[in-house]
């Protein structure tokens, strides 16, 4: 899952720009996937921390469930959801906290405020989260953990003015400038491989990359774009940049070694994925023909609606081996609840 701060349902529909329509190239392939619009799927509300809202970002293969939720005093905790029961990770002794991503031992990583006021990583584990630190500057964010304990996200060094982030790598207690320029990792396999965006002024100043012990490659992508995710065949998803009817707009996609997929859309101009399995399922979330934003499961070319908890909008952020889904939907009520997507 990404690092940055769960998106609403207005920052979804204009993706992260960080280039020029000008920049933006015509679609090699508009998404060809077949839509289901009846989803097989049931959406399973995850509760809250005693808020109104709650928000679902990442799932182990044990179905345990990480993300954030509104509390009765009106923060925002990190919280793991195992067995039915949501329980409240607490903070570094600040207001608020969020949890991004959790590996199959049950260890979770995100960021919290401290007591100063700032953003610091950190790892969740046997009860305990700790301070993962920074590179020096007053801010970082952890978005995703293998299993064997190596941590990945972003954070800022001691450079005052401008400020600058870098993608990072936390291993054994020791933090790492993975490229040693603007940039960003948002998830790690267990192999170690990484993936993230590469941050440049100037033409194509976002692009997706892999990072494999030390060796980086561009990911494809003509008009910019960011990878959010990977599986253990280094299978990669994201969003590509495109010119559409004179916009410039943003369409899933699938990275599989040379080959470059456009997985489309639920009918509207734009769409994002944010995960995949280790058998290649993706999931995302994209705009309808209607203009809701709605959660959505790929496989075997074809985009299903995930629907949502009775709302308009849903958003995926994170699938399992098993197919089970994660995100968050709205509800009759307009709120928003972390939601948990399984077969029927």
């Amino acid at each position: 899952m990404r690092l940055n701060t769960v998106l609403s349902t207005g920052l979804a529909v204009g993706l992260l720009a960080c280039m020029s329509e000008e920049n933006a190239t015509e679609p090699s392939t508009v998404g060809s996937a077949q839509l289901v619009v009846a989803a097989p799927y049931r959406a399973v509300d995850l509760g809250t921390l005693g808020g109104l809202n709650s928000f679902a970002f990442a799932i182990n293969h044990q179905g345990w469930v990480v993300g954030y939720s509104e509390t009765g005093a009106g923060k925002f905790h990190a919280f793991l959801w195992k067995n039915g029961i949501m329980r409240d990770l607490g903070t570094l002794g600040g207001d608020h906290s969020q949890a991004s991503g959790i590996n199959h031992k049950g260890q979770v990583v995100g960021w919290s405020s401290t007591a100063e006021g700032h953003q610091h990583a950190f790892l969740w584990r046997n009860g305990v989260m700790s301070d993962l630190g920074t590179l020096g500057g007053n801010g970082s964010r952890a978005s995703a953990i293998n299993d064997v304990g190596q941590v990945v996200g972003v954070s800022e060094t001691a450079k005052e003015w401008p400020w600058e982030t870098r993608a990072v790598l936390w291993e054994k207690g020791v933090i790492s400038d993975l490229l040693g320029h603007e940039s960003s990792a948002s998830d790690i396999n267990g192999a170690g491989q990484v993936v993230g965006q590469l941050r440049e002024v100037g033409v194509n100043c976002c692009r997706p990359y892999l990072w494999d012990n030390g060796d980086v490659s561009e990911l494809e992508s003509p008009s910019g774009g960011d990878a959010w995710a990977l599986n253990a065949s280094a299978q990669a998803v994201g969003y590509n940049w495109f010119l559409q009817d004179g916009d410039a707009v943003e369409h899933a996609a699938f990275w599989d070694e040379s080959v470059t997929r456009d997985l489309g859309t639920l009918g509207g101009p734009r769409s994002l994925a944010t995960d995949v399995s280790p058998t290649g399922q993706v999931v995302g979330f994209s705009e309808t023909a209607a203009g809701m934003i709605r959660a959505f499961i790929w496989e075997q070319d074809v985009m299903t609606d995930l629907g949502t908890l009775g709302g308009g909008n849903s958003l995926a952020y994170g699938i399992n081996r098993g197919g089970s889904a994660v995100g968050q939907s709205q509800t009759p009520t307009g709120d928003y609840h972390a939601t948990l997507w399984t077969r029927k």
